[in-house]
């Protein structure tokens, strides 16, 4: 796969009581030999991405408002079923309440296709392009409970809707999150999290997840960062037709943050997660 890109943004174009609002432009012009990553019956094809966008944020010395816009219009040389426009409309909302406390609520909307959304996740459905929204609220509150020791609250709720084929789905869920900064960088987290998953299946599928993670952030050198992590989640499903289904796993993850220059820094991260799936599973 070969791709081409440009890029045309003018920052601060409006810029007036603590308000901004930057423009974005960009072209992608990608060549794929494989477009499905299939094993069998590839597909190749020339595409052409065009993104349009528009960020807004601002705010007072205790609020911060942020708006950002994506829209993207995808075009295939041959294979014209793929062609897709998506959007995607992400806001945020961060308010201070003293020098302790935050409060913060997130709300991303997107919608796109299945060419996109299921490649890192079913794998099915891919040429079928069938149009898929996602909205996703997440609500959190923090505590800064010593100059090192941070205390967290987050919330989540999502909604997937397929078009057609795929298992639509909701997910309710939370996080308690204990941060504790060893030395700046380095620090340490520990993360304990439930969710609900309910499927919209024949057989009234629902799903029960819990875990925890641990993860540790530490300076090697200047220039260089690590992260390590582990986890462990239990997960069981329950439906009308067939008996409680248990499986549980290890979540590791490992990454590094390397700064090249002032303006350049190489990141590499590993993560596996476990989240509701389109497939109507976890």
């Amino acid at each position: 796969m070969g791709s081409a890109l440009l890029v045309v943004a003018s920052p601060h174009v409006v810029e007036a009581a603590e308000w901004t609002i930057d423009a974005l432009a960009g072209e992608r012009l990608v060549y794929d030999d494989n477009v499905g990553f299939t094993r069998t019956g590839e597909i190749e094809d020339f595409s052409s991405r065009t993104t349009l966008g528009v960020d807004v944020g601002g705010g007072t010395e205790v609020l911060d408002l942020s708006l950002r816009s994506r829209f993207d219009f995808t075009y295939f040389a041959d294979e014209s079923d793929l062609d897709s426009n998506d959007q995607r409309l992400v806001g945020g909302v961060d308010y201070r309440a003293g020098e302790l406390m935050r409060f913060g609520l997130d709300v991303d909307f997107t919608r796109d296709t299945t060419r996109t959304s299921e490649l890192d996740d079913t794998g099915l459905f891919i040429f079928d392009n069938i149009r898929r929204e996602a909205l996703e609220v997440r609500p959190s509150w923090s505590f800064d409970a010593t100059r090192v020791d941070r205390f967290s609250l987050e919330g989540e709720y999502r909604t997937v809707d397929y078009e057609s084929d795929l298992v639509d789905y909701d997910r309710y869920g939370g996080a308690v999150v204990w941060d504790h900064e060893i030395s700046r960088p380095s620090a340490l987290g520990l993360t304990a999290f439930a969710a609900r998953v309910e499927s919209d299946t024949v057989d009234n599928r629902e799903s029960e997840l819990y875990g925890g993670e641990a993860g540790l952030t530490v300076e090697a050198s200047p220039r260089l960062d690590l992260r390590f992590g582990a986890g462990y989640y239990q997960a069981t499903t329950t439906t009308d037709l067939a008996a409680e289904e248990d499986e549980s796993g290890f979540l590791p993850s490992a990454g590094l943050t390397f700064r090249l220059a002032p303006e350049a820094v190489l990141d590499l991260t590993y993560a596996r997660t476990v989240a509701a799936s389109g497939s109507g599973g976890i």
